[in-house]
């Protein structure tokens, strides 16, 4: 199961297994692969010291970890036996999928809110700021918040 430290560069972090979904609440600016694999560690149930193999893919134009990169964790067992398992990334806030917070990504959920676009996937959820599975004008304005004034965003993913 994959974790993230909260603090620092990192708001909140959320793992749901059910859907391979790693959901990060990261700063504006974003994080290229080897500052995302950096901060990332993963461990095998019942085997803490097996550390998985940690690949990131999808990697946005920027260089940057975006909604809709992938993360794949391989383990191999005493026995020889390799699992795999790869999660979506969804960065809170990052709508464009460049992997930065910007104004237009504000923009992109108001458009959608005002019924100009529909957003759907892994770009709904890192609209859904405040993560109740809806796309509301509230969004847009959390992501506005975090882009003009980081100290005063407060994500809504549990720590």
């Amino acid at each position: 199961v994959p974790n993230m430290p909260v603090g620092g560069n990192v708001y909140g972090f959320l793992v749901d297994s059910v859907n391979n979904i790693l959901f990060a609440d990261i700063v504006k600016a974003g994080m290229t692969e080897q500052q995302f694999k950096n901060l990332l560690t993963a461990a095998v149930a019942n085997d803490a010291d097996n550390k998985p193999e940690i690949k990131v893919t999808g990697i946005a134009s920027s260089g940057l970890v975006c909604t809709t990169s992938k993360v794949t964790l391989t383990a191999e067992n005493k026995d020889g036996a390799k699992m795999t398992v790869t999660y979506d990334i969804v960065i809170i806030g990052d709508t464009n999928c460049n992997g930065r917070i910007e104004s237009g990504d504000a923009v992109k959920v108001d458009r959608h809110y005002r019924g100009q676009i529909k957003m759907v996937g892994l770009e709904f959820l890192a609209a859904d700021t405040n993560r109740n599975s809806r796309l509301e004008s509230g969004d847009a304005v959390k992501i506005m918040t975090k882009y003009q004034n980081s100290s005063r965003y407060v994500t809504a993913l549990k720590k």
